[in-house]
């Protein structure tokens, strides 16, 4: 009797699969990839060393300018683009002329960093430099996401950190969800939380 079920329960499981295979050679066939399906040809690389924040937003403006597969406006274009907020003129300055607080924010898969903008100017209220990137792979068509990695995204989040680190206070801001806490702590171990 086991031997039965089992011969039953491994056929069932060939022809399932062979079914899904089947079925998904027959949807796909005759189909070609739009262009927005496949990584652009934008090849400059970013200088992650010697860079400004400000080289980032422009090379990024350049990526996605030649990436994108439509004419957006400026608008669209400049509401996907990093951004860097300054605090205001009254707040503190450190000596060597950077604030003693600053913030990285990161948004999530599928979003821009202008889904972190009204966080961001939250935290610029309250005296923070805020910088928010764009992931590598992001803002320009769906294909570009199969030539980024976690990697490459680790690299824009260090490059930002390394810009604002020499403050005291470290800050995260997952953007993957509305709601995702923002955690704020002093180096010497005190908390501060934006809810």
């Amino acid at each position: 009797m086991k031997k039965v079920l089992s011969t039953v329960v491994t056929a069932m499981l060939v022809l399932t699969v062979v079914a899904v295979v089947g079925l998904g050679r027959y949807l796909s066939s005759g189909k070609t990839l739009q262009p927005w399906h496949t990584p652009s040809k934008f090849a400059e690389s970013f200088d992650y060393k010697n860079g400004t924040f400000a080289d980032y937003i422009a090379w990024h403006e350049r990526r996605v300018r030649a990436g994108r597969t439509d004419n957006a406006p400026d608008s669209v274009i400049n509401n996907i683009l990093p951004f860097e907020l300054m605090p205001e003129a009254d707040c503190p300055v450190n000596p060597d002329g950077r604030y003693p607080n600053g913030i990285v924010l990161t948004h999530g898969l599928i979003a821009s960093p202008w889904s972190m903008r009204h966080v961001g100017e939250y935290f610029q209220s309250h005296c923070f430099y805020v910088l928010g990137v764009l992931l590598s792979g992001h803002g320009t068509r769906p294909g570009d996401m199969l030539v980024s990695t976690w990697q490459d995204w680790q690299q824009d989040v260090h490059f930002a950190t390394n810009l604002v680190a020499p403050g005291p206070t470290v800050c995260s801001c997952p953007g993957i969800l509305p709601a995702a806490p923002c955690r704020c702590s002093k180096r010497a171990g005190t908390r501060w939380s934006m809810r």
